[in-house]
């Protein structure tokens, strides 16, 4: 269940910035809604994937580690794009793995290999969210894309 509750949340973020763009707000109200927007990602894209496989996977000390890590990699992500994003100039590609990312990455690998490759899948996430590397930022038909993506693995999931 909590799988599917990230994917929805992928989703849901991915079309977040339609519908703030259609509702005419302040400026205080538009600064507001990009820090709540801030905290949403890192309960739904920081947290919660490492709340999930924690709850299903034997916690060495070294998950531990990576738990940490991974959290504190989303959290320095999201301040990174919070301080840019806020610069009011246009966004046309992202600094590092958006955080969101994991919201179908952790599903395909929970999904098709065992939940200890999802300790390696989380320290190898939190690397890609803090390195210098250009993602475009996605738009157009990939919304399509990644919405389909997004129903096929939730239909995987509750078949299980």
């Amino acid at each position: 269940m909590s799988v599917t509750f990230l994917i929805a949340s992928g989703l849901c973020d991915m079309y977040d910035g339609f519908a703030s763009k259609k509702i005419k707000r302040t400026e205080p109200e538009k600064k507001f809604g990009t820090q709540l927007d801030t905290v949403a990602d890192m309960v739904c894209f920081g947290i919660t994937p490492a709340v999930i496989v924690f709850s299903i996977v034997e916690a060495a000390w070294y998950a531990l580690l990576v738990f940490v890590f991974y959290i504190i990699c989303a959290a320095v992500r999201l301040a990174y794009f919070s301080t840019f994003a806020a610069a009011d100039k246009p966004v046309k590609h992202f600094q590092g793995l958006p955080v969101t990312s994991i919201a179908w990455i952790l599903p395909l690998v929970l999904f098709f290999h065992s939940a200890t490759a999802s300790i390696t899948t989380l320290a190898i996430a939190g690397v890609l969210f803090i390195v210098n590397i250009r993602i475009p930022k996605t738009h157009g038909v990939w919304y399509v894309v990644f919405s389909a993506m997004a129903a096929a693995l939730v239909i995987l999931w509750w078949r299980l």
